[in-house]
């Protein structure tokens, strides 16, 4: 499968021709990363989708919440076979989430930064 880049501000990238597609382990990459940056809700014909950023930043356990939550959402992402490792870093309003994944692709190691 072949999708659509996204630049390091989200946007889509046009005009490079072929190089404005990308395909395997980096499409599970950027796969992964605008499903972490989704929000629970945002999408209108399935809210239920995303994480639950607005409960999870309220919440006393933001890291043990967080961590189940992206567990899951790792896990029923149709690629990956097992997740070996999701590590959390809050700090202020930045959190880092690195990740340790086997793939149908192979392995997967990641950083989504989220401010």
């Amino acid at each position: 499968m072949t999708t659509r880049a996204i630049d390091e501000n989200g946007d889509w990238i046009f005009g490079k021709g072929a190089n404005s597609y990308t395909t395997e382990l980096n499409e599970l990459k950027q796969n992964i990363k605008t499903k972490i940056l989704e929000w629970k809700g945002d999408c209108f014909f399935n809210t239920d989708r995303g994480i639950d950023w607005l409960n999870i930043i309220g919440n006393k356990n933001k890291a043990s919440q967080l961590q189940e939550d992206i567990n899951i959402l790792l896990n029923n992402i149709e690629e990956v076979i097992n997740v070996k490792d999701v590590s959390i870093l809050l700090n202020n309003r930045k959190l880092t989430l690195s990740y340790t994944i086997d793939s149908t692709l192979g392995g997967v190691e990641g950083e989504v930064i989220v401010r």
